[in-house]
Order: structure tokens, then C-alpha cells, then sequence
């Protein structure tokens, strides 16, 4: 498992892993947040909300609904969203730190 990679959960949810690799060995669950559909987020902030494309589909990254899921639910990643690093980490930043 790998920070900034998507996965789909059983239900057909996107998810983005949030949480540093370091940790991956000590602990069974990991930080995510969904991946959901733009059209399904009504009150978008562009930095708390970052959009991406997924499969072909504008979709947001909802950071204010960030939770643990068990590493369990993941299975395979469909892809990575590494290459937008500083969008996703200022989202998290702007969700704890206000900044």
C-alpha cells in the first residue's frame, strides 16, 4: 500500500490512502478519503477539495469525510494520484491546521 493511492471498496466507493507508509506495519487500518463525484459535492472549497479524474469521471476529494477504513477493504489499487501530492497534502492541511 502506498500514500496517494485510490482504491475501490466492496460497494463500488473510490477512496485516496492518506497516510504516511512508515506506519503501514504497525497499524491495520489506514487514513482515506473519498473519491466522490463533483456533482455530489455541493459546497466545494478548491483547496479542501481537490478534483481529479477517476475512470473518466470528475470526481472530488471530500477530506472533510476522511476516516479509517481496515487495510483489509482496500485490496488492489486502481491507481495513484501521486503525481498530485501538494493538492492532496494542502487538503489535509487546510482539514487539521485551518491553513
Amino acid at each position: 500500500m502506498a500514500k496517494y493511492d485510490v482504491y475501490r471498496l466492496p460497494f463500488g466507493e473510490y477512496v485516496v490512502d492518506c497516510q504516511a507508509d512508515l506506519l503501514e506495519d504497525l497499524l491495520r487500518t489506514r487514513f482515506v478519503a473519498p473519491l466522490l463525484p463533483a456533482k455530489d459535492v455541493p459546497r466545494q472549497i478548491a483547496r479542501l477539495h481537490p478534483a481529479f479524474e477517476i475512470e473518466s469521471v470528475p470526481m472530488v476529494m471530500a477530506t472533510h469525510l476522511a476516516a479509517t477504513v481496515p487495510m483489509a477493504e482496500l485490496g488492489q489499487p486502481i491507481l495513484s494520484l501521486r503525481e498530485h501530492e501538494m493538492a492532496i497534502d494542502h487538503a489535509l492541511d487546510m482539514l487539521i491546521t485551518g491553513v
